[in-house]
């Protein structure tokens, strides 16, 4: 009888090890789950914490630029605040309509208006006149001149990294130059250039086999032609001075201007004014 009793109390001593084994197995595995739990929660409240510094950050520099643009149109110092206001409000109806031009006019965009920022297209249609054709297509110049500036700091870089690696050596092609591009490069941006002999007022470059030069226009009468030596020297030519730049480039002088219908433009421009004087009335 007595080996029975021990085997029972073995069998109940092997029982509740076994159960307590499997609570403390319980108990880790819910640890673990409230640590991943908390884990999650922690990266989600930081995910948002970013996201709002971020928002904030923006509206500062949303702030700014409003009032670097602002400085802009202190020419007249004596000029009251008021009056610069109103200049601010008449040139940010300005950038909403054009915007929406373009979105409509899809031709008459260029890849590089993607890094144009909200005080570039201030800037770029501050003095801009909307209400005759010549006007509307100066503007629309004006704002891709802006976006190509903007890419031409980026291209400048990596056409000097590219001498420092290879030298005074011309690339086969504006290809060749993808590498040297810090964050990439979108290549609708890069193609719209070409490799180039240097042209006689950039003489002055110490590199002397090549510059990156625009390829084609979108408005070849108002666009403004840009090339860009090995050492960073750049080339500013006004579609205006069309003998000037067929001299360097045979391709811009033959793009001809996409057809819009200018004049249903024009009328809504009109139009909007009009809207806009209503409703200030």
């Amino acid at each position: 009888m007595l080996p029975g009793l021990l085997g029972m109390l073995a069998l109940g001593g092997l029982c509740l090890y076994l159960l307590s084994a499997q609570v403390w197995r319980d108990a880790d595995a819910r640890k673990a789950n409230a640590s991943r739990e908390n884990s999650a929660k922690e990266e989600r409240t930081e995910a948002l914490r970013a996201e709002a510094e971020a928002l904030a950050k923006e509206q500062v520099q949303a702030a700014a630029q409003l009032e670097e643009l602002k400085l802009l149109l202190l020419s007249p110092m004596e000029r009251a605040p008021a009056d610069r206001a109103e200049q601010v409000r008449r040139i940010t109806e300005r950038v909403r309509w054009l915007r929406k031009t373009f979105q409509t006019e899809p031709q008459l965009q260029i890849p590089e208006m993607a890094l144009l920022t909200d005080l570039d297209w201030l800037v770029a249609l501050r003095f801009a006149d909307l209400s005759t054709e010549e006007g509307l297509r100066k503007a629309m110049a004006s704002v891709r001149t802006e976006a190509k500036r903007r890419f031409q700091g980026k291209l400048s870089t990596a056409v000097k990294k590219y001498v420092s690696a290879i030298g005074d050596v011309r690339p086969e092609s504006v290809q060749a130059l993808i590498p040297y591009f810090k964050d990439g490069v979108d290549l609708a941006m890069l193609q719209r250039r070409e490799v180039a002999g240097l042209y006689a007022s950039m003489m002055e470059s110490a590199v002397k086999s090549f510059q990156i030069q625009d390829r084609v226009p979108v408005d070849r009468e108002n666009d403004t032609f840009m090339a860009l030596s090995g050492d960073g020297m750049t080339l500013r030519i006004s579609g205006q001075n069309m003998g000037g730049i067929k001299s360097v480039s045979k391709n811009w002088s033959d793009t001809p201007l996409p057809p819009v219908n200018w004049a249903t433009y024009l009328l809504k421009q009109s139009q909007s004014v009009s809207a806009t004087q209503t409703r200030e009335r």
